[in-house]
């Protein structure tokens, strides 16, 4: 009984404590809120993009550019920026959609990597289709797929995916 009085009294001791320090600490609730806000503007200026965040929006322009239905390609930037933002929780951007400077910088970032993709993507069909590289359509769009469709080709690739290769490689030496 006398060791559990203590205890008792131990941890009633160790709680008046506690609230003391709280009563006299120099931080008032509203001291940590500012500080909170303090460090979340400090937060925002040294922003930058995750490895995965930047490989997201780089399979995300990939999968888009090598879409059968796909023919405007200087502007997949819009379309990649829609798709980020519907699958922003997938796509982990969830801190970037909502804070006006980190859209602004997301908006950057997909123009750089849809560029990149886009002279990736002229440059692999230039290069497979004249030269010593050169391969039969089918070869080169299921080379293609492996490279750039999301989730890759799947049990069979679809018939339409040839037939715009085809067209893009026929457009291509129209020029």
């Amino acid at each position: 009984m006398a060791t559990q009085l203590y205890l008792l009294a131990a941890l009633f001791g160790e709680a008046a404590e506690r609230h003391r320090q709280a009563r006299d600490s120099p931080f008032s609730g509203e001291d940590i809120r500012a500080l909170f806000a303090d460090l979340k503007i400090c937060l925002e200026d040294s922003f930058c993009f995750t490895a995965e965040q930047k490989a997201n929006i780089q399979i995300i322009a990939q999968d888009i550019i090598f879409q059968p239905t796909q023919t405007r390609f200087k502007s997949i930037n819009i379309e990649v920026e829609k798709t980020l933002q519907t699958e922003k929780e997938n796509m982990r951007l969830m801190n970037v959609f909502g804070i006006p400077a980190q859209e602004h910088q997301l908006a950057a970032q997909i123009k750089d990597v849809c560029s990149s993709v886009q002279n990736n993507f002229r440059q692999d069909i230039r290069d497979n289709i004249t030269g010593p590289k050169a391969v039969e359509v089918a070869k080169f769009t299921y080379s293609m797929a492996l490279k750039y469709k999301r989730g890759g080709i799947g049990d069979k690739l679809d018939t339409a995916y040839t037939f715009h290769i085809a067209l893009l490689v026929f457009d291509l030496h129209e020029f």
